[in-house]
């Protein structure tokens, strides 16, 4: 009853859960609820298909740190002049050297509406790469999900398989027994599966991260 009102909790959040960033060759518009579903009946699907989420979101991500480079560069090349202009323009009015938040405040209150506006745009292309990597991070823990569920999956269908040698009746689990579609797909799924998985996504969270 648990598990039901968490999705259901999820699925009414699901219109907040759009992900929309642009970067100077592309516009990204996806649904994170979307994105992040888990088909149970179906894992060799989902096992095939996250190594390419991955990639996608991580290659967003290294485009997006461009976009908030770009806009941290516009930013400094518009405060560094403004900056100087007004640090002379103090010493000048007072004959004293000013401090470096002296001379920032009278940037900030002398080109207001400027400042905002490249502050804001910096601040915003920060937010965006955040959530953009919050999508490799969220993606990260679909795989461990599937993992666990494989496993879990084997386990079952092992002692399924014994108890059928052995002459017995199923042994009592705490879940139903999947359809058989889904115990066909987990003999599939084992630790040399889950392993590759694993592999595959610490490469590209490495290569992403730039660690």
């Amino acid at each position: 009853m648990r598990q039901i009102d968490l999705l259901d909790l999820m699925e009414s959040r699901r219109d907040q859960m759009q992900v929309v960033v642009e970067t100077p060759t592309e516009k990204v518009d996806v649904n994170a609820w979307d994105e992040l579903q888990i088909d149970q009946l179906d894992l060799d699907t989902e096992f095939a298909a996250i190594p390419g989420q991955i990639a996608y979101w991580v290659a967003v991500a290294a485009r997006y740190r461009v976009v908030v480079e770009s806009s941290r560069v516009a930013f400094d090349n518009w405060f560094a002049p403004k900056y100087e202009q007004e640090f002379l323009a103090y010493q000048s009015e007072t004959g004293k050297k000013p401090n470096i938040s002296t001379a920032e405040n009278r940037v900030r209150m002398k080109y207001k509406e400027e400042h905002d506006k490249h502050r804001l745009q910096l601040v915003e292309s920060e937010a965006n790469l955040k959530i953009v990597e919050g999508m490799i991070t969220a993606l990260e823990a679909k795989l461990q999900a599937l993992i666990q569920i494989a496993k879990r999956r084997n386990i079952e269908y092992d002692r399924t398989e014994s108890d059928h040698l052995m002459g017995r009746g199923a042994a009592p689990y705490s879940s139903p027994a999947p359809p058989q579609r889904a115990r066909s797909q987990g003999s599939r799924t084992g630790e040399a599966q889950t392993d590759m998985a694993k592999d595959i996504l610490r490469n590209m969270v490495k290569g992403g991260s730039g660690k």
